[in-house]
This record gives structure tokens, C-alpha cells and sequence, in this order.
């Protein structure tokens, strides 16, 4: 980078020496412009282009209104810096603080390139002072926060990045945990709706070692968790119905029985199989067949309550999970009711389906204590009740445990 420096003497041979100073002293290329009159120099500090004017103090060509008013007009335009004279003490205080003036320069290009750095980013980030109060945001702070630097500056983190869940109590906490320990933290996860954010923070050192705040970092992480939560969807429901799976419905059995033994309750398992579905599919078409079974679907969820669970395991079976009964009874209602339901016309691509299916249903403890048993001997039952005549549902009878052939 090149530094173009003004210097107002009225020593001629100052501009060579001022040259050889710097190149010895400084890091940079430096081009010095030597001129012996103020007003000169007024206008080419208006011409522009420079980085700095040198002003020899012992140059007074007027009085000092006229001095004063000339030296305004320049350091209206460029930086303006008064010595004494620079003879040839290069180490003198005023060759010192002039080069250290050209560091000041690259430092605050250096800090704008950060800021563009920052700004371009799509985490958040934000610093607070020792107390915790914003004094930084950058562009993406800004935007998910709704705050704008100015506005946030002096308030708490909590107020201008309140967690999602407006738990303001942790993200309070998160800087003067850090001005405590004086360590970063490791990312702590939000809540997952509506928006996810993973955020870390970390202690910031001024040049003695000291701390002076800390930076907390936001990453929003929303899409990364909505594709997760999709994937968790996809591999414990059925692609189809859209209903829970077996890996879901054995996990949702043992809950319930261990809710069961809990509070001294029963639960039952219904295994539905839908009667003739296979001529359905092969005179229609698979297309009327997967709209029947999803017709099917809706209309057992509509029979259950929402603490309850409906499964498709596969073809056209479907198991019903009833929690919390209060025995028999209770079971043979809802079995009733899904018969009803299944039974009414569907209407499918515009042509009136008709269906009817066969439940077995065993009872928890009386049944079996363990997912497998009620699994077993509800398809047991639901065999008897397709033997039996179809459209009916059948309890299991732990004496009797068939292992029936018959056509489903």
C-alpha cells in the first residue's frame, strides 16, 4: 500500500530526510510532496489524495487568525500533525509518533475488511462489556434480532437475543458465566420451533491479558434440524398413511404398559386386517388401493383418542394401541366403532368403495405382559374372527391359543 505524505517546511532537504526516516523506520511505500506555504498547501490538501500533512510549528507566515484559518481548511481535508523539526534524530518522539500513525492507518483498513468479514457470515454475532450489555452486532445479529447496532447498544443479551423458547434466563446468564470462568462454552442447542439456534460463547482479552467482555456466536440451525426431524419421521412412520411404523409402535406398547402396571390400569392391542382388500387392489388398480388404505387410516384415528395409537405395519394391517382401558368393556366399544366406520362407503377417485375388516384383540394383563404376547394373540383373535364370518372382532382366550391357516 502506498502512503502519500504532505510536508509543510521551509527547509528544503526535510522532504529527502522525511523520506529516509520512513523508509528505515516504516513497513510501507511512502511518497513524500514537500511545499513551503500554507495556502499551497491548503490546496492540495483540498486537491485530495493524501494520507497525512506534516506541518512544521515554527513555519508562521501571517498571523494567527491566518494561521489558524489555513490550518483548519487542511485538517478539514486530510489528517494534519505538527512538529517541532526533524533535523536528524530519527528516533526522536516526533519521527516515532508519525510512523506510528501509518500501523494506525493499515489497522483501521485491516478492521473494516473484518467488518465485511463479519457482516458476510450467516452466524450472528454479538459482545457485550463486562457487565453483559451489547456493544457489537453484526449484520446477521442485526437481522435475526430486529435490533440495530445503535438501539442495541447498552442493552442486555437477553433482551436484544432472547432464546426461542423466551428463556431469557439462560442467554442472561451465558456472558457472566464467561467473564467467571473465563473459557469458551461449548454450543448450547435451543429449542427446535420455531426456530433453532445452537450458540457458543467465548471470553474476549484485551492487549494486557485482561478481560475486557465475551462474544456469543448464533448459529442458526433450523433447516439442518427440520431435515433431521424429517429423516427421525421418515424411519418411524409409514411412508404411505403416514401413521406410526412397528419401530414406533413397539416403543409406544412398552410405554404403555409400564404406564399400566403404574396405575393399575389395562390396555389392549386391536389387529385389524382389512377383508377381500386384495380383489379390491387388483380390480382397481393400486392407485384406488393406497387412497382406500389412506381413507382407512384417517378414519381409525378418527375412532381413538389422541393418547392412543394407530399402526400400519405393512399391507393392509393395521394395529390399534389402546392406552389406559379400564378392561373388557372399554375394548369391545372401540372395536364396535372402527367396524362402523371402515363399513361406510369410501369414495375413491370418484367410485363408491366398500370394505370391511376382521379385529383380534387381546388385553394387557390378562392377555399377555410383554408387546410380543399381545402382538401374537391379538393376530390369534383377529384369525378366529375372520374364521368366524369376517366384519367382527374376536377377544383372545389365553386357554384356547390357535394358530389358524385361513384365507384373510
Amino acid at each position: 500500500m502506498v502512503y502519500r505524505i504532505l510536508l509543510v517546511s521551509t527547509d528544503a532537504a526535510a522532504g529527502c530526510g522525511l523520506q529516509a526516516i520512513l523508509n528505515q523506520a516504516g513497513d510501507g511505500c511512502f511518497v513524500v510532496e514537500c511545499l513551503d506555504r500554507l495556502d499551497d498547501a491548503v490546496m492540495r490538501a483540498q486537491a485530495g489524495d493524501l494520507d497525512i500533512a506534516l506541518f512544521e510549528q515554527s513555519l508562521y507566515p501571517g498571523t494567527a487568525l491566518t494561521n489558524f484559518e489555513l490550518l483548519s481548511r487542511i485538517a478539514a481535508a486530510v489528517p494534519l500533525m505538527l512538529y517541532r523539526a526533524l533535523g536528524d534524530g530519527r528516533d526522536s518522539r516526533t519521527t516515532q509518533a508519525f510512523c506510528a500513525l501509518i500501523p494506525a492507518d493499515r489497522l483501521a483498513h485491516e478492521h473494516a475488511h473484518a467488518q465485511i468479514i463479519l457482516d458476510s457470515i450467516g452466524a450472528a454475532v454479538i459482545t457485550t462489556d463486562l457487565l453483559g450489555r451489547v456493544d457489537y452486532l453484526n449484520r446477521a445479529a442485526q437481522r435475526i434480532s430486529g435490533w440495530t447496532l445503535e438501539r442495541a447498544r447498552g442493552h442486555s443479551i437477553a433482551e436484544v437475543m432472547p432464546p426461542p423458547d423466551s428463556d431469557a434466563s439462560r442467554c442472561a446468564a451465558t456472558a457472566p458465566q464467561i467473564l467467571r470462568e473465563n473459557r469458551p462454552t461449548p454450543p448450547d442447542k435451543g429449542p427446535r420451533a420455531p426456530r433453532a439456534f445452537e450458540d457458543s460463547s467465548a471470553p474476549i482479552h484485551n492487549g494486557d491479558g485482561q478481560i475486557s467482555g465475551a462474544v456469543v456466536v448464533f448459529h442458526d440451525v433450523s433447516a439442518a434440524q427440520a431435515k433431521a426431524d424429517k429423516m427421525t419421521h421418515l424411519a418411524q412412520h409409514d411412508i404411505l398413511t403416514h401413521l406410526p411404523n412397528r419401530l414406533l409402535l413397539d416403543d409406544r406398547i412398552a410405554q404403555a404398559i409400564h404406564l399400566a402396571k403404574r396405575h393399575a390400569n389395562s390396555l389392549a392391542l386391536m389387529f385389524l386386517d382389512l377383508d377381500n382388500f386384495k380383489q379390491i387392489n387388483d380390480s382397481l388398480g393400486h392407485t384406488v388401493g393406497d387412497q382406500l388404505l389412506q381413507s382407512v387410516a384417517r378414519r381409525l384415528l378418527a375412532c381413538v383418542r389422541s393418547s392412543d395409537t394407530v399402526s400400519r405395519t405393512g399391507g393392509d394391517e393395521f394395529i390399534v394401541l389402546l392406552s389406559e382401558i379400564q378392561g373388557e368393556r372399554d375394548a369391545a366399544v372401540s372395536a364396535r366403532k372402527i367396524l362402523d366406520a371402515l363399513a361406510a362407503q369410501h369414495c375413491i377417485e370418484q367410485l363408491g368403495v366398500q370394505i370391511t375388516c376382521s379385529i383380534g384383540i387381546s388385553l394387557f394383563p390378562a392377555d399377555g405382559s410383554s408387546a410380543g404376547a399381545l402382538l401374537r394373540h391379538a393376530d390369534n383373535a383377529m384369525y378366529q374372527a375372520k374364521q368366524a364370518g369376517r366384519n367382527r372382532y374376536r377377544f383372545f382366550h389365553d386357554r384356547v391359543e390357535m394358530h389358524a391357516d385361513g384365507n384373510r
